[in-house]
């Protein structure tokens, strides 16, 4: 699939493991970083809450720029929550 990194466009692959109705794993890879997810769902008075938690594995040649890349995919997960929480909502 073809995701938008703050701007620059990047092809990513991914792979999910579905454990309903409470947790998501993902395996994916975009341009040499490889990275897991894991998106818990739960229950809460007010509607469901989601934690994402993402691990990230640098190409020796980006380790460097790794405080970068870390705040790049915060802002991305940030992103798909906000997404995710506009959709469910409208519906």
């Amino acid at each position: 699939m073809e995701v938008n990194m703050r701007g620059r466009k990047a092809l990513r692959t991914e792979r999910h493991t579905l454990t309903p109705p409470e947790r998501i794993d993902v395996e994916g890879e975009m341009e040499g970083i490889t990275n897991t997810s894991v998106w818990k769902f739960e229950p809460t008075p007010e509607g469901s809450r989601v934690t994402v938690i993402v691990e990230a594995r640098l190409p020796l040649r980006l380790k460097i720029l790794g405080p970068l890349v870390k705040r790049q995919f915060q802002g991305l997960v940030r992103d798909w929550l906000r997404d995710l929480a506009k959709y469910v909502e409208s519906k």
